[in-house]
């Protein structure tokens, strides 16, 4: 009988094995052979490289510089470009590969003059969500550069899967990478939600550039979201609450504050358990508990909010895509829930989930019990005292000598 468990492990299983294959494919060479080079036309007396091969990149689970790759130009794989202008890299960045329509299962492969690029999507199948494989390849001298897929729905907002893997290799052929990400699929967006993708180049302090341009366009369209959370600094909100009323990091001087953002589904109701206990656990004049509610009915939130017991007001916000994307890109909201914990003088000390709330309030509040583990002496370390003494006798001084044992008669 197959069982549920049984075909997520030969799922499992047979994953694993493709991506060996394609290790000693790849990383062997063997794939720039079956791979041959886009072959020039001559067209107008200018040879010019086809856009397309026949063949494509496989799957890749490898680290290994390929000594026949061959960096002549050309693609495979990748389609038309999306016949549309709204669909932007973040702030800073640019596209390697400018965005196309998404299809779950597709591999494509790009190379030029310095490096060879490869990508695949497939169904993660523990989680239902898109997995990529990202791969590139450069040439004697050259060196990586930091990529990352970017995915968006059909309302043009984007989608930055997590990275969950990745490993490099280097001689002197050049150098190997390949990256693993993961979209998931109930904090993030469905595989069969997206539309299109892309693969963007990173440049450093890209996530403060993104928060910092969202920012802004949430001021130009009206939306109020928290600002940027900046651990060790404050973190001064100031959000629209029910009937009226604000709630502000100001109003709460004096006492700790737990902001709470949660939403609909189970996991925010199972969330909401360790806010209640924390409330009976704590006086009202030490902490303050403010919900942000991302359910779709004010009702649900208005109940969700009531049974963990705060009394704090509540801040509903609209569950549309684009308020998701504005809290999540220029608050850096990561996920629904999340708890931001901030001490008696407004300053941020904790961004954590669920599991952690508990034991990041006993810290915050200086309540936390921590195992005492004595520590070693080592060199450079002060000197332990000495024992002291027996009564009678000098510090420092030998003890009394023990009898010795008595001798037999010495031979004769």
């Amino acid at each position: 009988m197959m069982t549920k468990g049984r075909v997520v492990a030969i799922a499992i299983v047979a994953l694993g094995l493709g991506f060996v294959g394609g290790a000693w494919f790849f990383g062997s060479g063997l794939a720039f052979q079956v791979i041959a080079p886009p072959p020039a036309e001559i067209l107008d007396g200018a040879p010019k490289a086809r856009t397309k091969v026949a063949r494509e990149v496989p799957h890749v689970k490898a680290v290994a510089v390929p000594r026949l790759a061959n960096f002549n130009g050309g693609s495979g794989g990748l389609g038309p470009t999306a016949d549309r202008t709204d669909l932007m890299p973040a702030p800073g960045c640019s596209w390697v590969i400018e965005p196309r329509p998404f299809r779950i299962g597709a591999q494509w492969h790009q190379t030029d003059t310095e490096r060879a690029l490869g990508g695949e999507s497939a169904l993660e199948p523990l989680t239902g969500g898109v997995h990529y494989l990202l791969v590139q390849s450069t040439r004697q001298g050259g060196g990586a550069i930091e990529l990352r897929p970017v995915f968006f729905d059909a309302e043009a907002n984007r989608y930055i899967p997590s990275r969950t893997a990745g490993s490099s290799s280097r001689s002197s052929d050049g150098v190997f990478v390949m990256t693993q990400f993961q979209l998931d699929p109930a904090r993030q967006l469905a595989p069969d939600k997206v539309a299109y993708f892309g693969i963007e180049l990173v440049v450093p302090n890209a996530e403060r550039l993104l928060a910092e341009a969202t920012q802004k366009e949430a001021k130009e369209k009206g939306i109020e979201i928290p600002p940027l959370p900046i651990l060790g600094q404050p973190y001064p909100f100031d959000l629209p609450a029910a009937a009226g009323q604000r709630a502000r990091a100001a109003d709460y001087r004096g006492k700790a504050v737990l902001l709470a953002v949660f939403g609909p589904g189970g996991l925010n109701r199972f969330a909401m358990s360790p806010v209640k206990k924390i409330r009976e656990s704590t006086k009202a004049d030490e902490l303050a508990i403010v919900g942000v509610s991302f359910d779709g009915s004010v009702e649900d939130a208005r109940e969700a909010f009531a049974n963990s017991g705060a009394d704090s007001p509540i801040v509903f916000v609209s569950n549309d895509s684009l308020t998701r994307r504005l809290w999540r890109d220029g608050a850096q909201l990561p996920a629904i829930p999340t708890f931001y914990l901030l001490d008696r003088e407004g300053i941020l000390r904790f961004v954590c989930n669920p599991f952690d709330l508990p034991d990041r309030v006993d810290v915050l509040l200086g309540r936390a019990k921590r195992p005492h583990f004595p520590q070693p002496v080592r060199a450079g370390n002060p000197a332990q005292k000495a024992p002291a003494a027996p009564p009678g006798q000098k510090p420092g001084a030998r003890g009394p000598a023990q009898p010795s044992a008595p001798q037999g008669p010495a031979p004769g």
